[in-house]
């Protein structure tokens, strides 16, 4: 009996602790995808940059093609209270080198697709 209630308890003490988790919804993830997309646009148009050359290039690179396809955001506050501003501000210098501010590396985790096969 008491093996079962330490289980008991157990379980309940992990649940609960998944139950305080909080992992961002998929929802959530393509926003914040969108929302970089956005802000590498405005900047593209200010440095008078092809602007759908920079979100798709973004999107095939950081997101297989499509936001929708964001697993994981690494650093939430850091991804909107510098990578995002960073991106907003960036030099078109910088724009066009693609030397970003280490605050945005590796912030979004997308899919693994398959290579397509020939």
């Amino acid at each position: 009996m008491r093996t079962a209630a330490r289980s008991i308890l157990r379980v309940s003490l992990l649940l609960c602790a998944a139950c305080g988790d909080d992992e961002p919804s998929r929802e959530e993830l393509a926003q914040a995808c969108e929302d970089l997309a956005d802000a590498l646009v405005a900047s593209a148009e200010r440095c008078v940059i092809d602007p759908q050359g920079v979100r798709d290039h973004f999107l095939q690179s950081v997101a297989n093609g499509d936001c929708d396809n964001i697993v994981e955001l690494r650093d939430h506050d850091q991804f909107y209270d510098e990578c995002i501003p960073f991106v907003q501000e960036i030099r078109c210098d910088r724009l066009l080198a693609g030397d970003y501010d280490s605050s945005c590396s590796q912030q979004l985790v997308s899919w693994d697709l398959p290579e397509p096969t020939p």
